[in-house]
This record gives C-alpha cells, structure tokens and sequence, in this order.
C-alpha cells in the first residue's frame, strides 16, 4: 500500500463571509497549522457553524486526498488552494477507494477510525466560485471522509498516517460513497454497507431506511 502522510493540516472557527451576493456563517476558509491538538470533539481551534449537519464525533476528523486536486483544477481549468474542501487534513496514498469504513489509523500521537464519507454541500461551490462542484463531487464519489477519534494527541503537518487495523474489505470510502449518493446496486448496496463495523450511526440510519 502507498505512503500515507499528511501533506497539510487545518483548522478555523465559522466566520461570516460573503459569496458573491450570497452571506452566511461558515468554517470552510480553515488556516494552516503546523500542528494541532486532536480530541473526541475535533480538533483544538476548529469548529462548525451548522451544528445540525457538521461536527460531532463521527465527524472530529475530516481527511481529504491530495491527488484529487490535479483533477479538479484540470476539470474546472483553476488553481485550487489548500484547503479547497475546507479539510482538516489534506492527505496523501489514501484516496477514497484505498480506505475502508472501519480502518483504525495512527496519525502523529492520535488514533481514529474512519466512519463515514463526507456529505458535501453548496459551500464548497461557493468557497471555489465553481456553480457545479457540488455535482460533480457527489457525480465521482470524490467527497473525502470523516473519522471519529478513538485516541486523542497531538497530530502534525508531515506526520506519517499507519493502518493498525483494517475492519473489513468489502465497502471502501468511495463504494460506501457511490450507494450513498448514487444509489450503486439498490437495496443490496445498502444492506452491504450497513454490515461494515465502524460505519457511523447516522450513515446507518439513512441507509437503514432504504430496506425498510
């Protein structure tokens, strides 16, 4: 399996900003850090506007994979700065179809386990000024994903990410991704995704109401 680091790490408190004509509280514009402080709730300096939809344990980490970047600024013919996705790490060898629901990993003193992909929304059209990013994540699965803390610690830019234990092989991130969003393979999708251990309780809900 490829190295897996943390190329770029990030955290920010909502703000106000204005999008076009458009103003709202957010926490998508993160600032580089050298290193950060990671506890059950998320990092030390980070936060969420929309408690209802961001945050929360399942969601202390969110990771997003360097390499999708050179795709998006081919696609969208711009330049993408980090954190374009408003990630709290930018990281590398660890795209969506490379990590499984459930994956127990160390990064700097910290453990986590990856527990669901990220449902993205409109900011992240917003903050790159690009009207269809939202679609198109959602279109490739690209969304990047969400860990909850299993060890607090300090974790830094350049620490080196090691799997310590993988929970299952059946539902990568970007399989989990594409029934979420997509609906791959109908009810037996979902039936498949919910038997992954480690996936998160509100994944499991949405996905539980499709066999019901």
């Amino acid at each position: 399996m490829n190295s897996k680091n943390i190329i770029s790490l990030h955290t920010g408190r909502p703000q106000i900003r204005k999008f076009s004509d458009y103003v709202m509280k957010t926490a998508i514009g993160k600032e580089a850090q050298d290193f950060a402080e990671l506890r059950v709730e998320g990092f030390s300096g980070d936060g969420q506007a929309n408690l209802k939809h961001h945050g929360g344990p399942d969601r202390a980490v969110c990771f997003y994979p360097f390499e999708h970047y050179s795709y998006w600024e081919k696609m969208f013919e711009q330049a993408l700065s980090l954190p374009a996705f408003g990630e709290n790490a930018t990281v590398s060898g660890m795209l969506e179809d490379d990590m499984y629901i459930g994956d127990v990993i160390s990064m700097g003193d910290a453990v986590v386990q990856i527990c669901e992909g990220r449902i993205p929304c409109a900011t992240v059209s917003m903050q790159n000024n690009q009207p269809n990013f939202l679609k198109k994540l959602l279109d490739t699965g690209y969304t990047g994903y969400f860990a909850r803390v299993l060890k607090a610690g300090i974790v830094e830019k350049g620490s080196e990410v090691v799997l310590l234990e993988r929970k299952q092989e059946t539902v990568s991130v970007l399989y989990a991704n594409l029934v979420m969003f997509q609906d791959r393979d109908g009810e037996q999708g979902a039936r498949t995704v919910l038997e992954a251990e480690g996936l998160s309780d509100e994944w499991r809900n949405k996905l539980q109401k499709r066999i019901l």
